[in-house]
């Protein structure tokens, strides 16, 4: 029966609705599998296993008695760990987080989950105040990536890939401000959904502040899976009265007009990276789409600018207070200096853009503002753009110095770590939709996948586009039971 824990959650679900097991068992296969692979992993950082287990046998006493509450009615699931769920307040992976008093009122999308019937059973590991791409904390510790232990699953939603990935869960609701739903996607072979900002709503989600009474420019929530149709089901749930497919649409990307941008002279992308992309272009050529390599009309160093500028400050807010008035001094200084500067990703840069005025993000805005046309206009052509979602596949356990002060090795050359934030700016930064699947693994047999980016809204057509790719390409692939893990 364990296998049933790396089947989608549809056919979880249809294995519930048919009878052939009740919430009460599937909750314990997974369990079980969280106790078979997790100490290994550490993706699973918290659990309350009493109460959901008092509220499987209700839900089957429920559904005994022809009551449904929705569409995950009896299914097991965890959720990362920067949403509140009643019993397990968000940490965010601080420490300053850690003891937060309980109950909690829970985050509305963990809200959502459970009228729909879910069961919230345990809480994935972020980086501190998700606020990098490795999933690892002061509190719980580093997570490991289910097909190589040396190598991280990303982050923040790191430790939410890895329990997908490896059968502990077979949903998760993560969240992506710099590539937190997408790079760790990419990084351990499951899916995703980056929304278009704003349709999903944030609260209950920390960082910011718990306390924090608004919602963030950039930040969005989105759903995980191991299968697209997966995501529409869960986003479903997530963003009340969303459709799960486009009406019409069938599953076929024939005739559909698919951009492709993967090169930039100050983007590098791995060549294992750009041969598996150019094997999926060549695949959605052979199924009829009408492909074409071609980059949208934005300069991409001025856009990664105008991200940075709207995203450090958003950062900058969980700041100590003392840093932040001592940068408003600084700051003429490292304005004047970053003429100099060759990288955007420096102490120095990163310093004047946490103090921005209102004023000068006033400025960014209105760049991105014609930037967002020129993606209204370039949609019109286009049904979809395809981009890499990060320079290489999952990278090896690096917790030395700061994000600004680590490198990563680009076929043998040193980039900056911060490179990860690259090729996910553009819908980051304009809020646009973004699919990321599965495409194939390297031979080292490491996942990568790629980003399906789609016009501000339609988020519904994107997906369907995405599970026709998915269809061609294979999607999910179980990790190597060799590993010794599973």
């Amino acid at each position: 029966m364990s296998d049933i824990c790396f089947q989608p959650a549809w056919r979880q679900m249809d294995a519930l609705n048919l009878g052939s097991l009740t919430s009460a068992e599937l909750l314990e296969v997974h369990i079980a599998q969280f106790n078979r692979v997790n100490k290994a992993l550490n993706a699973v950082i918290k659990t309350d296993l009493e109460r959901a287990r008092e509220r499987a046998r209700a839900l089957d006493r429920m559904r005994a008695d022809g009551k449904i509450l929705g569409p995950l009615h009896g299914l097991p699931m965890t959720v990362k760990d920067t949403f509140d769920v009643d019993s397990m307040p968000a940490t965010a992976g601080a420490p300053e987080y850690a003891k937060r008093a309980k109950p909690v009122e829970d985050a509305s999308v963990v809200a959502r989950a459970k009228a729909a019937g879910a069961i919230i059973w345990g809480k994935t590991n972020v980086p501190y105040m998700a606020g990098e791409w490795q999933s690892h904390n002061r509190l719980f510790g580093k997570t490991s990536n289910p097909y190589d232990m040396s190598r991280t699953p990303g982050g923040s939603s790191g430790g939410a890939s890895a329990a997908l990935a490896a059968g502990i869960t077979p949903l998760e609701v993560g969240s992506d401000i710099g590539g937190s739903l997408r790079i760790p996607a990419h990084f351990t072979g499951i899916v995703s959904l980056k929304p278009t900002y704003g349709v999903m709503p944030q609260a209950g989600h920390v960082p910011p502040a718990p306390d924090f009474p608004g919602e963030v420019d950039l930040n969005v929530v989105g759903p995980m899976a191991r299968t697209v149709r997966d995501l529409k089901l869960l986003r479903s749930v997530m963003q009340r009265g969303a459709s799960g497919s486009q009406t019409g649409f069938s599953l076929s990307i024939e005739d559909k007009k698919l951009a492709v941008w993967t090169e930039h002279d100050t983007w590098p992308v791995a060549k294992e990276v750009q041969d598996l992309i150019s094997v999926a272009v060549a695949e959605f050529e052979g199924a009829g789409a009408e492909v074409a390599r071609v980059k949208p009309d934005i300069d991409p160093d001025e856009l990664l600018d105008v991200y940075l500028s709207l995203l450090i400050p958003i950062v900058a807010l969980d700041m100590p207070q003392l840093r932040t008035i001592g940068l408003k001094f600084l700051r003429p200084i490292l304005k004047y200096l970053q003429r100099y500067e060759k990288s955007p990703f420096t102490d120095g840069n990163w310093a004047v853009k946490a103090d921005l005025s209102h004023l000068d993000w006033l400025k960014m805005d209105a760049r991105r503002s014609a930037m967002k046309w020129i993606m209204r206009d370039f949609f019109k052509t286009y049904d979809a753009l395809i981009l890499p979602v990060s320079p290489t596949p999952a990278i090896e356990h690096n917790i030395k110095g700061t994000v600004l002060e680590r490198t990563m090795k680009i076929d043998g050359t040193s980039a900056p770590y911060a490179s990860h934030l690259q090729w996910i700016s553009l819908a980051s930064a304009l809020h646009l939709p973004a699919v990321t699947i599965p495409i194939g693994r390297t031979d080292d047999g490491l996942p990568v996948g790629i980003q399906i980016v789609g016009r501000q809204g339609e988020d519904a057509r994107l997906l369907d586009i995405a599970e026709a790719m998915e269809g061609l390409l294979g999607g999910y692939r179980r990790p190597r039971s060799d590993l010794g893990l599973l």
